[in-house]
């Protein structure tokens, strides 16, 4: 039996037609997970990504207002707070209430669990398969303290401790369930305030 189009041409018959939505299938099958799986890396790479922009906006902050701009990230709530200070220094950490010290302006509070993310799929730290060593840059995972990390820059861009020394820091952030393929790091480097995006490879390594 053929299957005939108009115009008098010549149809197809249904073992073509067969194999062709058996090929059609196949493909489908091949593709989904790939899709699949580059959507659930472009979403776990959105975080991360937003994490990088709202540093560098802190710096850049920080260096325009001739201020120091606290970058806090909450690993509870999943939040970006970017917080202004009134003054400079390592006296910024002594005056009390740090990072909320008194006189501070909050400039913006940026959620990392939107759009279709959940909040439980957003996870803080090494992820398991990755090493502890330092990434190239020589930056380390950084502790919460108090489910935060602050990272306070400076008006020359430099990012300091409370002794007033530069400071390092490294943020990693991985899906509970997809754990290597998701894993992505931001460091920032303390002397100049560099902001990097790393993600880890299938070779158990760090990229940038």
């Amino acid at each position: 039996m053929r299957v005939r189009s108009g115009g008098g041409q010549r149809g197809m018959s249904m073992v073509e037609l067969a194999v062709v939505v058996a090929i059609m299938s196949l493909v489908m099958i091949i593709a989904i997970p790939q899709i699949v799986g580059a959507r659930r890396n472009m979403r776990a790479s959105a975080g991360p990504a937003e994490v990088k922009a709202q540093l560098r906006y802190a710096r850049q902050q920080a260096m325009g207002l001739k201020r120091a701009v606290t970058f806090q990230y909450d690993t509870v709530a999943r939040e970006i707070n970017v917080i202004q200070h009134n003054g400079a220094g390592a006296g910024v950490f002594a005056a009390g209430n740090y990072p909320r010290t008194p006189g501070s302006t909050l400039l913006r509070t940026i959620p990392l669990a939107t759009g279709g993310v959940a909040p439980d799929e957003i996870v803080y730290g090494l992820p398991p398969g990755a090493s502890a060593a330092p990434l190239a840059d020589t930056t380390t995972l950084t502790a919460p303290a108090n489910n935060q990390i602050n990272i306070t820059f400076q008006p020359d861009g430099s990012v300091i401790d409370a002794a007033g020394g530069t400071a390092n820091f490294a943020m990693m952030f991985y899906h509970p369930d997809y754990a290597e393929a998701t894993a992505r790091a931001v460091s920032v480097l303390g002397a100049t305030g560099r902001v990097k995006l790393w993600r880890f490879t299938d070779v158990q390594t760090w990229v940038e």
